[in-house]
């Protein structure tokens, strides 16, 4: 039968010799266990037992853990660190999930292929995970409009309120609380790394000691950044190579013939923007685009940016479609396709128009002589795209270019291609006296030992701790091979929880040499 907390903390004050007063608080002798310890206590030998109770046989053979669960994880393009849940202990098994065929992925040593990440090395074919460093929850993340050493701005937050950095719903941590101080700031465009001193308001965060551990430690417009909490309370995972862009289906493709270009950048001291404006007959999910780029000028300086904006009188807004209808590139390639990947999912509405807008977005000083740096950005001049048009800014106005349209291909998300994480999970914390203990009731006894180990050590009660030990490690066996009978397969449980994936066979099909497992209907 199912023990609450208040069964374990009668059984545990029974067991040090103690019998349970709810109303105690502290003894002068030091002779008391407050209630606070004997909860805490509880709390941590139910994670020791199940930290202690993950079985790894041989290749064949399933992992074991006392409590299992399942994590999908969206795959986006050119990504390959992914954030895993807060109660994960370890991973069992990663899988590739695509439409109905699922692969699984091995375990490698893969951190000295990230330290040099080419973002263009990429595979249809994920070859090895690997778990990467702890790490705070992600608060929020997006896409610098600009800032400094000691401050990131995010302007387009001021029109989506929600994501606001200083109160928006959107933009909480784990206990639900806005962003705060001493919640970290991570610039991933360089590599830095800023403390918060700060919220300043909804679209500017401050970090007075300044950026440090980057490339040059600041922010620039288009630098991609996330906030985290202070706590490192999640694990990473990390995917060697990362998917590629052509994992994602392509909604609008007009990537034909270039016969003509329009710049990107500082043309003679002037910041040159380009724009085509875009239009689907259906009701979509965007998650990235293409861009065509031809040869280049001179050295242009700072990130390529491409944002999503809606539009005001048949030219750009200057508003996003969302807040993370942006994207970045910080080495673009010439005379070829790059993408970008937006910063999430965004949904675009049948019959609307709306503008890709394609920037090197100011930065200090960049524009205040006359020199030449520049991308083009390839264009057919045969009309070859019926719904949009192309044009130029030249920062003061927008004028549309007659005649021609620029290369591009919009992508939307796929939905049929997940990561699919089984792993060990720790149990929920004893929060209230009718919480129930989540361990089966087979590994109640280990659970107890392991909370008296803890009771008498924090006494200093030497001779019983250590028996308490010995006894531990003895039954923590004994769970162990009752683990082993209890155990479902992991496909099976895959099959039970997985709801969103119905093709599933009740045939499940022993792993092969090829890990390649296919579920029909």
């Amino acid at each position: 039968m199912a023990k609450t907390r208040a069964n374990a903390v009668d059984d545990l004050r029974d067991r040090i010799g103690e019998p349970n007063v709810s109303t105690w608080t502290t003894d002068a002798s030091g002779g008391t266990w407050l209630q606070s310890d004997i909860h805490r206590y509880l709390n941590r030998a139910a994670s020791k037992v199940s930290e202690d109770c993950i079985i790894r046989g041989a290749p064949d053979e399933p992992p074991l853990a006392l409590l299992i669960d399942i994590a999908p994880l969206t795959l986006r393009a050119l990504t390959y660190k992914y954030e895993l849940p807060g109660t994960i202990i370890d991973p069992l098994m990663v899988l590739h999930k695509v439409s109905d065929t699922f692969r699984e992925i091995p375990s490698a040593s893969i951190r000295h292929l990230l330290n040099d990440f080419d973002p263009a090395s990429t595979s249809d074919t994920i070859l090895a995970y690997e778990l990467g460093e702890s790490k705070g929850k992600v608060i929020t993340f997006g896409l610098a409009t600009g800032g400094s050493n000691t401050a990131l701005d995010d302007t387009d937050r001021t029109s989506h309120a929600v994501y606001g950095f200083a109160a928006g719903t959107g933009a909480v941590d784990d206990g639900g609380a806005a962003i705060g101080v001493d919640d970290l700031v991570r610039n991933l465009t360089d590599g830095s790394v800023g403390t918060i001193t700060a919220v300043t308001d909804s679209d500017t965060l401050t970090f007075s000691g300044g950026l440090s551990g980057g490339d040059r430690n600041t922010f620039e417009a288009g630098d991609r950044f996330e906030v985290v909490q202070a706590e490192f309370n999640r694990r990473t995972l990390l995917i060697y190579p990362p998917p590629s862009s052509t994992d994602a289906s392509v909604a609008i493709d007009n990537s034909g013939t270039s016969d003509t270009t329009i710049n990107i950048g500082n043309v003679s001291g002037t910041e040159y923007w380009g724009r085509q404006s875009v239009l689907q007959n259906n009701a979509d999910v965007i998650g990235g685009m293409t861009i065509y780029l031809g040869a280049k000028t001179g050295t242009p300086k700072g990130n390529l940016m491409v944002r999503l904006e809606t539009n005001s009188g048949g030219d750009p807004s200057g508003t996003l479609v969302s807040p993370i209808s942006k994207g970045s590139i910080k080495t673009p390639t010439v005379s070829a396709g790059n993408y970008v990947d937006f910063q999430g999912e965004v949904n675009v509405a049948a019959n609307t128009l709306y503008h890709l807008v394609v920037s090197i977005p100011a930065q200090s000083g960049y524009y205040a002589s006359p020199s030449n740096n520049y991308y083009t950005w390839q264009a057919d001049d045969g009309n070859g795209y019926a719904n949009g048009t192309a044009g130029t800014y030249n920062a003061v106005s927008w004028t549309t270019v007659s005649g021609q349209d620029q290369l591009f291909k919009l992508h939307r998300v796929s939905g049929d291609e997940d990561l699919v994480v089984h792993y060990a999970r720790y149990p929920a914390a004893l929060a209230t006296s009718t919480t129930l203990l989540e361990n089966p009731d087979y590994a109640y006894e280990a659970t107890m030992l392991w909370a008296e180990y803890l009771a008498f050590r924090a006494k200093g009660q030497i001779q019983q701790s250590i028996a308490s030990k010995q006894m531990y490690d003895v039954e923590i066996e004994r769970v162990k091979t009752k683990l082993q009978d209890h155990q479902q397969h992991p496909f099976t449980a895959i099959k039970n929880v997985m709801w969103a994936f119905p093709n599933f066979s009740q045939r499940l099909p022993r792993r092969r040499n090829d890990k390649l497992i296919t579920f029909t209907s």
